[in-house]
């Protein structure tokens, strides 16, 4: 069975993670699964790709700058055809877009994934609107959480196409200890770590605004909001307002996280709206404490107490709150971190995700012959 996997990346964020770790678990259960980006190779959505590579992943580069053009449409339909793909699994809106025209002209069947609530991203609405009736042809559609399943028959998706499968991953602790060991905490200070874009619906400014009130109550505290995107420049002012200087770090963009997630003590996560968020799965993977909003997969996800702290979106008093539970007592923290890491080992890895997307490519070419 040859899946071609499609998407259009800006770097390795949520989407870009579900695919590093499931491409290589397809294979090792006899999928031949390989990657198509669409993403200019001088980018940083070119990250997948290379990463893929160093896992013997098959990757084509496409190299299409523009939305739409023919110039894409022309290089899925050459790329799925000579490699004699049985089914197109595609990832984002203008994948879905391009790959829903192509498999109309190549007859082959395709699956998207739909890694997000799109009433949450006005500024995609019109590509939303366009994809919506390529959706509505998808031979399978794999929503990663059950709000997005909801929203996605709400536009008019049967609900019969639609399977929930949550994102996985490798786990990384195991495979740390296989190259040589874990490297140890910095037991100095309490480490918070955020990971993700720098966008408005993941609110790191309330991240921001809770540590500098914690700030004034624990010494010993040190602050990563690693990611990039339009709000850095308004974090870094902030930082600058509260008089935080050297205990905030904003990286920018960082293509491996490991050692972050490795020397953290609490994760934080508190958005307006999330899918089922690689990074917390991440968390989970590392037995780190978790804060994080109720929204989206993430009351689905931390269900069975998972280790973490769940708050109402954008309530700050709340955020403060749990933080503080957690960098007061070194032991709770400890305790929701094992408690986290038993969650990633039952219900996120990835061989369980390989294993549930393979039953869909099975029923979806049981549905084409």
């Amino acid at each position: 069975m040859k899946v071609v996997h499609m998407i259009d990346s800006e770097g390795m964020y949520g989407a870009e993670y579900v695919l590093y770790n499931l491409l290589p678990c397809l294979r090792k259960i006899g999928i031949d699964a390989m990657l198509a980006c669409l993403s200019p190779t001088d980018s940083a959505g070119a990250d997948l790709g290379r990463g893929l590579e160093k896992k013997c992943v098959p990757v084509v580069y496409l190299d299409e700058k523009k939305k739409i053009s023919l110039r894409g449409l022309l290089s899925i339909y050459r790329t799925l055809r000579s490699c004699h793909a049985d089914i197109l699994h595609v990832h984002g809106y203008k994948a879905t877009i391009l790959g829903g025209m192509v498999a109309r002209a190549t007859g082959v069947p395709f699956i998207s994934t739909y890694h997000a609530e799109a009433g949450k991203y006005p500024e995609l609405s019109t590509y939303v609107r366009i994809e919506t009736p390529f959706l509505r042809e998808a031979a399978r559609i794999i929503a990663v959480s059950k709000v997005i399943k909801d929203d996605l028959t709400k536009r008019g998706i049967p609900e019969g196409k639609i399977t929930v499968i949550h994102n996985g991953i490798e786990d990384p602790i195991r495979h740390a200890l296989e190259d040589g060991g874990l490297e140890c905490e910095n037991e100095a200070y309490v480490r918070i770590l955020c990971v993700g874009r720098l966008i408005p619906v993941k609110r790191f400014d309330l991240v921001v605004r809770a540590y500098s009130v914690l700030r004034k109550e624990f010494d010993d505290m040190y602050l990563t909001i690693a990611g990039a995107g339009p709000l850095e420049t308004e974090l870094r002012s902030m930082v600058r307002k509260y008089g935080l200087g050297d205990s905030v770090n904003l990286p920018g963009y960082v293509s491996d996280t490991a050692i972050l997630f490795r020397q953290a003590d609490i994760f934080v996560l508190p958005s307006e709206s999330e899918g089922s968020p690689v990074a917390l799965i991440e968390a989970m993977a590392y037995g780190k404490p978790i804060v994080a909003s109720a929204v989206g997969a993430i009351p689905e996800m931390t269900t069975g107490n998972a280790g973490a702290q769940l708050i109402a979106p954008c309530n700050l008093e709340q955020l403060i709150d749990a933080l503080r539970r957690f960098i007061a007592d070194p032991s709770y923290r400890r305790k929701s971190g094992k408690l986290a890491r038993k969650r990633f080992e039952s219900c996120f890895t990835a061989e369980t995700m390989a294993a549930r997307y393979g039953e869909q490519y099975e029923t979806c070419l049981r549905g084409a012959r």
